[in-house]
């Protein structure tokens, strides 16, 4: 889906912390940033994105929680329910959009509102960037929400 479908929620959908939803190692960023001084200057020195994954498996963070992974199932859910009222009646707010320099952006098979969506896949997608460039790495499905 583009970032915009879920507005005015999709810039928490962009830099959002949603490592609740994750069963595996998450490097705890929040927003883009980390808040401990150590990890950051740790983080700093990294020039790769193995080195990332390497840092991240290390820390062991998980911080999986189901209750919360259930009730952002059932958010979900309960937007894709109210998807085809909210575009018929239009409104403000549905014009809404995160500022343009944020890097999010939905491969050509976005939902656009076609067909009656069947699934919603939560997708992790583990960003770098290097001191020259933004690297994109690992591609890690959190939750598949059957709608």
């Amino acid at each position: 889906m583009p970032p915009q479908f879920f507005a005015p929620y999709d810039y928490q959908f962009t830099l959002g912390a949603f490592r609740y939803l994750s069963e595996s190692p998450t490097l705890p960023v929040v927003w883009g940033a980390v808040y401990e001084r150590e990890l950051a200057d740790r983080l700093l020195r990294l020039k790769t994105l193995d080195e990332v994954g390497s840092l991240e498996s290390a820390l062991n963070q998980v911080t999986f929680n189901p209750e919360k992974a259930k009730v952002f199932d059932g958010f979900v859910k309960q937007w894709f329910r109210a998807y085809g009222e909210r575009e018929r009646k239009g409104g403000v707010l549905s014009r809404l959009k995160a500022p343009p320099q944020l890097l999010t952006f939905s491969d050509e098979s976005a939902y656009a509102g076609q067909d009656s969506p069947i699934k919603v896949r939560v997708i992790l997608i583990t960003s770098f960037f290097d001191g020259k460039s933004h690297l994109e790495g690992n591609r890690q499905v959190l939750r598949e929400i059957e709608l």
